[in-house]
């Protein structure tokens, strides 16, 4: 039984795959191409979602995860433009006389940085909310996603690098803002225990000097 799982899987996502193709072709055929390919972009999104989410094991130091998770991440968006561009080719083949095509690409790039950017929050919560990663760490796991990100770019033509940056760059100032804080706190709070404890020395020893002279 167990043998079977994985191709059950398998089965299931194809299933799903011609499901969504057809309902594609089916909207096309009402006119409704745009509609068509947003129904395909949403069923990408959830896909997407569910496989950074639940699809990738947290095992391992948290570089080990987000390089994972990036993998995940830019494999799915390749996947997605591949299937993107297949349905395109069978939608013209199918309706020749349809011209959406500028439309459609700015609708294609427009999903990939608005999944970038989802992409880039889940990060910042492992990387900068949860405090547990340090910044030497946080910079080795942002190398590894600009290289993932750098490939993907010359694949499918959207560049994902500047998002990347502009999404992390705000969340990594303020974390590099909040250590430096709390090491400024720390600091101060250690220079008024050491002022504490030399007015605490002085009045000890002001305090036996007393007790010797009345002595």
């Amino acid at each position: 039984m167990h043998f079977d799982e994985p191709l059950n899987l398998h089965d299931d996502f194809q299933g799903a795959v011609r499901s969504v193709q057809a309902a594609v072709l089916y909207l096309s055929e009402l006119n409704k191409t745009v509609l068509a390919m947003h129904l395909f972009l949403t069923y990408r999104s959830g896909l997407m979602n569910r496989n950074l989410t639940r699809g990738v094991r947290q095992e391992g130091n948290q570089l080990v995860y987000t390089n994972r998770l990036s993998l995940t991440f830019h494999r799915q968006l390749v996947e997605t433009v591949t299937e993107w561009n297949q349905l395109i080719e069978l939608l013209r083949s199918k309706k020749p006389e349809a011209n959406a095509d500028n439309l459609l690409s700015s609708k294609l790039c427009s999903w990939v940085l608005e999944e970038t950017v989802k992409f880039c929050n889940h990060l910042k919560v492992i990387l900068v909310d949860s405090h547990s990663v340090s910044f030497y760490s946080m910079a080795c796991a942002i190398e590894r996603i600009h290289v993932h990100s750098n490939h993907v770019t010359k694949l499918i033509g959207i560049d994902l690098r500047s998002t990347l940056d502009n999404s992390l760059l705000k969340s990594l100032q303020g974390a590099a803002e909040e250590q430096l804080r709390v090491y400024k706190d720390a600091l101060e709070l250690r220079a008024s225990v050491c002022y504490a404890l030399v007015v605490l020395k002085a009045t000890f020893i002001c305090f036996f000097h007393d007790i010797l002279i009345c002595q």
